[in-house]
């Protein structure tokens, strides 16, 4: 007979310096969210930006059935990119994938936050 040791769900607690907190839980749930928010994109072609907002999305709104898209995306740009970074990176590691992996997500992260900020000038 095989063994499978589970761990707890993953939680984070996004605060902001306004004292506006959101519960992030990293589990099935928020999972099955992100699917269906990537279901409407070309997956090859999403921005790290739009996939930060996503695990921001499915993460939250596991918690808070009224979160939307659009508040994840506004949150996203509303972070330091280390702290996008951070959060996902912990989405990463709850999903199991490779420090390689992780690694380039933050690249282009960092790449894209530029981007978007030399844009809006």
């Amino acid at each position: 007979m095989k063994t499978i040791n589970v761990l707890p769900v993953e939680e984070l607690e996004i605060k902001f310096k306004d004292g506006k907190t959101y519960k992030a839980s990293f589990n099935m749930l928020a999972v099955g969210y992100m699917q269906q928010a990537l279901l409407s994109k070309n997956v090859e072609e999403i921005s790290v930006l739009e996939f930060g907002a996503v695990v921001l999305y499915g993460t939250i709104k596991a918690n808070d059935a009224g979160f939307t898209l659009d508040e994840a995306r506004a949150l996203a740009l509303a972070m330091r990119p280390a702290d996008l970074n951070d959060i996902i990176q912990e989405y990463m590691d709850s999903m199991g994938a490779d420090n390689e992996l992780a690694e380039e997500a933050r690249k282009k992260v960092i790449a894209q936050m530029l981007t978007k900020m030399a844009q809006l000038r």
